[in-house]
């Protein structure tokens, strides 16, 4: 997963896709458990583009894109977000999710 910040997040997203953003922080037990869950999912969907942002060095960014907790992974399609959600996932769950993004079915949100 490639970490964004506020000088890459917008190039980055708009690069990709189809593109899921994990917001993550350093003290988060389930942040860590959500970034293996996206290496696992990263493997069978390489088609979408998975990154984190750590919300403590990336406030603008949390704020931005109303993160309340962590883990919260925002999913994008081209430059349009097209949904999120809060928690960790199972990989079962996320690839549902990507796979919703990638395929245009309804929102995630």
């Amino acid at each position: 997963m490639t970490q964004l910040s506020r000088y890459n997040f917008a190039d980055e997203i708009e690069l990709s896709d189809v593109a899921a953003v994990v917001f993550t922080a350093p003290w988060c037990s389930f942040c860590k458990s959500m970034e293996k869950v996206c290496e696992e999912v990263e493997k069978l969907c390489p088609q979408v583009s998975f990154f984190k942002v750590d919300i403590d060095e990336n406030p603008e960014l949390s704020e931005k894109y109303e993160v309340r907790s962590v883990p919260s992974t925002v999913f994008f399609k081209g430059k349009d977000m097209r949904g999120r959600k809060t928690g960790l996932m199972s990989k079962k769950e996320l690839y549902d999710s990507v796979s919703a993004v990638s395929e245009e079915k309804t929102s995630v949100i």
